[in-house]
């Protein structure tokens, strides 16, 4: 996996610039003052690059794999526009031949202008007076400043990880303004939803990877799928390991007279099909939140426990696939600080698997969203998260579950994991970004030195055709 600094990216898109120069030429779009703009860094805003300290967090911190595999772009200025090549020209003619001493007849090639609005993606940091003081007189054992850097860095790449796949652009601010960008699962719900493949909580198997194949190589119009690679959540990979163990025992104990004790294990890097072969990769952060529960303690800012207004109702809905069984619904609020405690709603019986579920929330002063966990425990203590809606322009929201979303059985088996199997190059799916990864001080309060990290991208999919995300795949328990 090739991860390149922001002046590489620079580079390789053929752009003659660096990321000093954006971050100045930034600088001096936003100056406060008349006059020069100073080199010195004494000027009303002291931008800095950090693009050193955020190629090292993504080489030394393997666990951001998504963002280091889609392709990194560079957007000449908010507004990143391209062009989606949808077609060569026509083969539905009677025949490709023409008369002699005439001329045929001939096609152009198809192509559809797009442009998204890059975004603005940050994270508020501090380090306090008292810190740097011990700091600079040895009491620390590392330097304060560089720490919070990097423990900034790391916050900020969790998070735009998580929206890559999560993100929805419904969520507006606490003023309304657009800010996020859709992640991956609402892009090609929306693009292309028959590559959106609900596995009804079933393991994912070899079988759906050699069907994805063929669907990859006619419907994406690709000559192979070597190079595509399928990041998977651990209960995916840990299953396709399994059953490929189980597949292969038999004839491994008899090919090498081994006893039937023996446990084979292998690391399973890919797989062949008939048309190319997949790469294998895991990531721990194809959840929309940490741990997918709840949070235990809210932190400062963050809107009231909700109420619920309606508690959950079952109604007819042929389309859904719900479990049967009882259900808890744990819904908290969320604003740019974070989410609330969780109120739990009444017990909700499932009789029929053509099932859906509504609740309705009570609009909660100073919230942005909400997110909705399902569970079967009363207390909400086992509920994992299956929905973020916005907030509504106005009145109460409404959350309608079709069981779009799994958690985990009854018994604690797992059934929310997921596959995007994708080929990262720019022409299918890729990253616009429009500067390096910028710190910029804020206005000193107490004793503490406050600071944002910025970064301006967002994600776009081009060829939602050539892209398959598999979600709602079980946990393989080798029955």
């Amino acid at each position: 996996m090739e991860i390149m600094s922001y002046d590489q990216m620079l580079k390789s898109g053929g752009y003659n610039q660096t990321g000093d120069q954006i971050v100045d030429d930034l600088r001096k779009a936003l100056e406060t003052t008349s006059g020069v703009a100073q080199a010195n860094g004494n000027g009303p805003l002291m931008l800095e690059n950090l693009d050193g300290v955020m190629t090292e967090v993504l080489i030394t911190e393997q666990f951001f794999k998504l963002y280091n595999l889609l392709p990194k772009v560079p957007s000449a200025n908010p507004y990143y526009q391209y062009n989606v090549h949808t077609g060569f020209g026509s083969s539905r003619a009677g025949g490709a031949g023409f008369a002699q001493g005439g001329s045929p007849q001939g096609g152009t090639s198809n192509f559809q202008r797009d442009g998204i609005y890059t975004k603005f993606l940050g994270v508020q940091r501090g380090i306090t007076h008292q810190m740097l003081v011990t700091g600079q007189n040895g009491g620390a054992f590392e330097d304060p400043v560089v720490r919070e850097n990097r423990d900034g860095t790391i916050e900020l790449l969790e998070k735009v990880e998580r929206e890559l796949v999560f993100g929805q652009q419904a969520i507006l601010d606490a003023n309304g303004n657009n800010v996020n960008f859709d992640g991956m699962l609402t892009q090609m719900q929306s693009l292309y939803p028959q590559n959106v493949i609900d596995m009804q909580g079933l393991p994912l198997a070899f079988d759906n990877l050699a069907s994805t194949a063929q669907t990859l190589v006619t419907g994406g119009k690709i000559p192979t799928i070597n190079g595509y690679i399928n990041l998977m959540s651990p209960i995916v990979s840990d299953g396709l390991n399994k059953q490929f163990t189980a597949a292969n025992m038999v004839r491994f104990m008899k090919d090498q007279s081994v006893a039937p004790n023996y446990s084979l294990g292998q690391t399973l890097n890919g797989y062949d099909t008939q048309f190319g072969r997949y790469n294998f990769d895991f990531s721990i952060l194809l959840q929309e939140t940490d741990t997918n529960q709840p949070v235990a303690l809210a932190n400062a800012n963050t809107p009231a426990t909700p109420a619920i207004t309606t508690q959950p109702a079952a109604a007819v809905n042929a389309a859904a696939t719900f479990e049967l069984g009882t259900f808890y619904y744990s819904v908290a609020a969320f604003n740019d600080y974070g989410e609330s405690l969780p109120v739990v709603t009444n017990a909700i019986a499932v009789a029929a698997v053509g099932t859906q579920v509504t609740t309705v929330i009570t609009r909660t002063t100073a919230a942005t969203g909400y997110r909705v966990y399902r569970g079967f425990l009363a207390d909400g203590s086992d509920a994992q998260w299956i929905a973020k809606i916005a907030q509504p322009t106005s009145g109460n929201a409404t959350f309608v579950d079709t069981n779009a979303w799994r958690t985990q059985t009854a018994d604690g088996v797992q059934e929310n994991g997921i596959a995007i199997i994708m080929k990262p190059e720019a022409r299918d799916l890729c990253i616009a970004q429009m500067t390096p990864m910028i710190k910029m001080p804020l206005p000193q309060v107490g004793t503490t030195f406050p600071f944002l990290l910025l970064l301006y991208m967002v994600s776009v999919i081009k060829a939602p055709q050539r892209v398959v995300i598999y979600k709602n795949c079980g946990q393989y328990t080798g029955d």
